[in-house]
């Protein structure tokens, strides 16, 4: 059972910052060939590439086609223990949200009250799909995942049930949780960075809209800040000034590189001569141990990110600015040290 996409539904759907969805057909079309042979799929990629909008996104065309969606924010669920649910968001949550403020009603009751809205919408849907956007930040999440795994081998009311998590790029590599998880035989897409013209395309979006003006042409931020990454331009644009967003961006390399040292014991200087120097060629089987290990910790702390795409593993910047500011902290902390001899 296959999902039929409606490219009427694809036109009405704005993402969270008021403009439509930039291209991410690839990977929508990509994740209605999975999700709808009932599979696990794991969506990863550096922070900010625009996971949380694919999933969203997907899950709104779903709905559309009557699929039941499951909609989990991790932050958000660890903080108010909300679900949110397509198609059936209004009617379903927001009467619970209604009734839990009526004094004197047994929570037991709530929760016999919510089964029974999900048996109906879940008897005559097309299918059954479980969403968790970050479950990462869960405690204990191995076994949990685990269990979602397990769950989608098996049919709801003879409907499909699929699920579809999304994770940081560091997290995917390193994770023994997801080296589980691979093992059970889960499908993984991994979302990249926008080319040129569809980053191009959405600057225009954003700044129609907001009517900010950075003094930069679009390329410079492309090629020089961002990289493509298309929550880091909101980000910027966001910001009063290009300036404040690059002291930003300084302030939380400095705060990453200082975690690394005192965590693994890498001198702040290797770290930093390192990062200067990406993209680097990495051949997993030619590389040192302690070489693998400072790349590993770049993940974790997203900094780096593999691509993916070449033959040959190329370690990039999650912002092309990280580079650029890694040399200047690199010649500063070198003066430093002169100064102090």
């Amino acid at each position: 059972m296959g999902i039929v996409f409606s490219g009427v539904i694809r036109v009405m759907y704005k993402t969270r910052f008021g403009i439509r969805f930039y291209d991410r057909e690839r990977e929508a079309d990509c994740l209605e060939r999975v999700v709808g042979r009932g599979d696990f799929v794991v969506v990863w990629g550096p922070k900010n590439i625009g996971k949380s909008e694919l999933l969203k996104y997907f899950s709104y065309i779903v709905s559309g086609r009557g699929w039941v969606v499951y909609y989990i924010d991790a932050r958000e669920y660890i903080a108010r223990k909300t679900i949110e649910v397509y198609p059936s968001r209004d009617f379903l949550g927001e009467f619970l949200d209604m009734v839990r403020d009526i004094v004197g009603v047994p929570s037991y009751l709530l929760e016999l009250f919510e089964k029974g809205i999900r048996f109906g919408l879940e008897k005559k849907a097309s299918g059954i799909l479980w969403v968790f956007d970050e479950p990462h930040y869960l405690s204990n999440v191995k076994p949990f995942l685990e269990s979602i795994v397990k769950n989608t081998i098996y049919t709801s009311y003879g409907k499909p049930v699929s699920a579809i998590i999304s994770v940081s790029d560091g997290w995917f590599i390193t994770s023994d949780a997801m080296h589980s998880l691979l093992d059970y035989g889960v499908k993984h897409l991994f979302v990249d960075e926008l080319d040129i013209e569809s980053f191009k395309i959405l600057y225009r979006d954003i700044v129609s809209i907001t009517g900010i003006n950075t003094g930069l042409d679009v390329e410079t931020i492309y090629r020089e800040y961002t990289g493509g990454n298309p929550g880091y331009l909101i980000d910027l644009l966001k910001h009063s000034s290009t300036n404040e967003w690059v002291n930003n961006a300084r302030y939380s390399l400095i705060n990453k590189v200082v975690r690394i040292e005192r965590g693994s014991g890498f001198p702040r200087e290797q770290v930093l001569r390192y990062i200067a120097s990406l993209p680097k060629t990495i051949n997993i089987q030619h590389i040192s141990v302690d070489e693998y290990s400072l790349v590993e910790k770049l993940l974790e702390n997203n900094i780096v990110y593999y691509d993916i795409a070449c033959i040959e593993t190329i370690v990039k910047p999650v912002l092309p600015v990280y580079k650029l500011l890694a040399k200047e902290l690199l010649k500063e902390y070198k003066e430093t040290k002169q100064a102090h001899r």
